[in-house]
């Protein structure tokens, strides 16, 4: 008798499951390390727990293995994303999730800000934008209001 198993996925995430002390869950992509440790220990030190890519990507990877999981604790309630990025920009991204018809609400934050790119974002469906270098103070204020 031969035995079937479904092939592995490519990508298979191990986010840690919910706890009450956890205000959000929180998907950053960001494809600076130095960057990506900041919003890190920021969204961390305000009580959020942190799913971290480190590229567009490897976020869509993450988006797909959360729906695939079918287990809503495993789901992100914010994304915060780089806008310029190897692979998917945040643009991409973001284009992508309204065309699959999810409503997560996203941040973006870029270093390439000005008037237009803050437009774009925001008429595709970002809930904000921001400019580096970011003031934390108004990040954490962004994501409590959207959480």
């Amino acid at each position: 008798m031969q035995h079937h198993t479904e092939p592995k996925p490519e990508f298979e995430p191990s986010a840690p499951r919910r706890t009450s002390l956890w205000m959000g869950r929180i998907l950053v992509a960001e494809d600076n390390d130095g960057m990506l440790r900041l919003l890190r220990r920021h969204l961390r030190a305000d009580g959020h727990d942190v799913v971290e890519a480190k590229n567009g990507l490897e976020l869509m990877q993450w988006i797909d293995a959360m729906a695939r999981s079918g287990d809503p604790e495993l789901l992100c309630d914010l994304i915060v994303t780089d806008l310029r990025m190897p692979a998917y920009s945040g643009q991409q991204c973001l284009d992508e999730l309204r065309q699959r018809g999810l409503g997560t609400p996203v941040i973006m934050i870029t270093a390439f800000g000005d008037k237009a790119v803050h437009e774009a974002a925001l008429a595709s469906g970002a809930r904000a934008v921001f400019d580096k270098p970011l003031d934390f103070e108004d990040l954490i204020s962004a994501v409590r209001t959207l959480l």
